[in-house]
């Protein structure tokens, strides 16, 4: 409303009417949903792998474990022992970046494939 000086009433009518015309193409076939939910959870994958492996990289070990100690209740055993903090940080840089990766390729396989 305010980056186009727009009015509650013209804002909401706009918004409805583009709804609308996005909408007709699921209305009119089941298949739009189904390519909509190949693309939204790849998406999802891809933007998680993307989001892990920055984390992981970008932080590096030590800044990395502090991040996710805070949310842990582990958190005092990721600073005291040292294998522990460095299972976590591979596991976090190399085992979930894999999985998730597994599981987008197999899911583009299943989905290609049937």
């Amino acid at each position: 409303m305010q980056e186009f000086g727009w009015s509650r009433r013209k804002s909401v009518i706009t918004l409805a009417a583009l709804e609308l015309l996005l909408g007709i193409p699921s209305m009119l076939s089941v298949d739009v949903i189904l390519y909509n939910d190949l693309i939204w959870s790849s998406a999802l994958q891809v933007g998680s792998l993307i989001a892990i492996t920055a984390f992981t990289t970008a932080l590096g070990r030590g800044r990395a474990l502090v991040e996710l100690g805070k949310s842990s209740s582990f958190r005092t055993y990721i600073e005291s022992t040292r294998w522990l903090g460095n299972l976590i940080y591979y596991w976090t840089r190399y085992a979930v970046p894999l999985i998730i990766a597994l599981i987008l390729v197999y899911g583009w396989y299943s989905w290609f494939t049937s």
